[in-house]
This record gives structure tokens, C-alpha cells and sequence, in this order.
């Protein structure tokens, strides 16, 4: 069983004749919000950071605030897992407590800097992500999943663990078209996210290729069916 027609092909092409593509069991888990964050959108695009769980985040999560310090022409909410008291944040930024309305819908903090206001998400991975229009993500899984929903995903290399240059190419050859990778620098990652939103040939590309090469949600039950039928 493999996600996608794709990889499908490739085996089948290797000689490999009893391979089947269900889906992929990772889009299982964002077919459901967590919550409804409709109460706090406003008529702005949405921007969703994801800095990632791993180590990466001191790392990425002060680059991609400074980067939404550009990008007041974005609403922006931050799907974040990870410790806060780990991040260091840049120069102006400071940690302010969410609204009651924030804080029910799983807002931990709010990072703000003049303008630039970034609402902190605890558990609201998916919710977010079925707002946004565009991702800035230093994520594996979690930038997969945001493409798989047919969302482009623009990503930078960290010094690590997890986000290397090595692991961001190689992210980057496996989702193709749905991701593109700059470097971490905010000005270059602030005009990127811009031109992508504003890209309607690159949201159909993105679209195209998000069954070619991550595949569907609905998997487990399909792979779960389908081993009962054999055995």
C-alpha cells in the first residue's frame, strides 16, 4: 500500500505488481477541525506559521515573526506545539495574553510588534489550516499535510535537527510544485509569500499535484477494507 498513483507507478514500473494506492493515512488526521476559528477571521488572507515540534523552532519561529513584522496585509495564526520559554523573541517583539474569545479557541499567546500581531495556536493545527491561504512551515509532517490540503507552502532550511538544507530538498522533490523553498532571510520570505498568494497559476499547480504525489485522505478505512477482503 502506497499514498499516492505515483509512487504506485514507479514500483509497478520496477516489476512489482501487487501495488495498490488507497491515499494517504497522514490526511486522515486534518479532515476534522479541532475547533472553529470563524470568530476570530477577519476579511485579511491567513497566513499560517509552522515552525514545527522538533528542535528547529528557537530557530524558526523568531525568523518567520520577523518575517510577518512585512505582512500586515496578513492575518496570521501560528500552529505551534512546542515550548515557548525556549524562544527567544527578535528585536521589538513582545508576548501579549490572547482575548477571552482567543484564549477559548485554543490561543496560548500573542506576539505583537507595533502592527504585527501573531496568535499563538495550542491545539488548533487543523482548524487553522482550514483557513489558510498560504504556509510559511519549517514542519515535515505538519508542511505535507498543509499541501496535501492543496495549501502552497513556502519553507526555508534551519540549522536543525530536523530542517536541514539536506531534509528541505529533499521535501521539496517529493512535493514538487507544492512547496517552495527559500532562504531564511524575511525580506525574501515575506515577498515570496506574497507573490504566492497572489499566484492563481500556482494554486492550480499546487492543486494538480497534490493527489500526483501526496494522495487523498480516507486511506485506513479503504487499506482496512481491502486486507479483510484478501485474508
Amino acid at each position: 500500500f502506497v499514498r499516492d498513483e505515483r509512487s504506485a507507478a514507479s514500483l509497478r514500473a520496477k516489476g512489482l505488481s501487487n501495488v495498490v494506492s488507497h491515499g494517504n493515512v497522514m490526511m486522515d488526521q486534518v479532515v476534522t477541525p479541532e475547533v472553529d476559528l470563524s470568530p476570530l477571521r477577519d476579511s485579511r488572507p491567513l497566513l499560517v506559521l509552522l515552525p514545527g515540534s522538533r528542535g528547529d523552532y528557537p530557530f524558526s519561529l523568531p525568523k518567520v515573526l520577523e518575517t510577518t513584522s512585512r505582512l500586515n496585509d496578513f492575518q496570521i495564526f501560528a500552529a505551534f506545539s512546542g515550548d515557548l520559554n525556549r524562544v527567544s523573541l527578535p528585536a521589538g517583539w513582545t508576548w501579549a495574553e490572547p482575548s477571552t474569545l482567543e484564549r477559548s479557541l485554543s490561543a496560548e499567546k500573542v506576539a505583537v510588534n507595533g502592527e504585527a500581531r501573531v496568535v499563538i495556536l495550542k491545539r488548533a493545527f487543523v482548524a487553522a489550516l482550514h483557513h489558510a491561504s498560504v504556509v510559511l512551515g519549517t514542519a515535515g509532517t505538519a508542511n505535507e499535510q498543509a499541501a496535501g490540503l492543496g495549501i502552497p507552502v513556502v519553507s526555508f532550511p534551519t540549522p536543525g535537527p530536523q530542517f536541514t538544507e539536506l531534509f528541505a530538498k529533499a521535501q521539496k522533490r517529493l512535493l514538487g510544485d507544492t512547496v517552495i523553498l527559500e532562504q531564511a532571510e524575511p525580506t525574501r520570505l515575506a515577498s515570496t509569500v506574497r507573490q504566492v498568494n497572489e499566484n492563481k497559476t500556482l494554486r492550480e499547480a499546487v492543486a494538480r499535484a497534490v493527489l500526483e504525489r501526496i494522495g487523498q485522505s480516507g486511506a485506513a478505512r479503504k487499506i482496512g477494507r481491502d486486507i479483510a477482503e484478501r485474508f
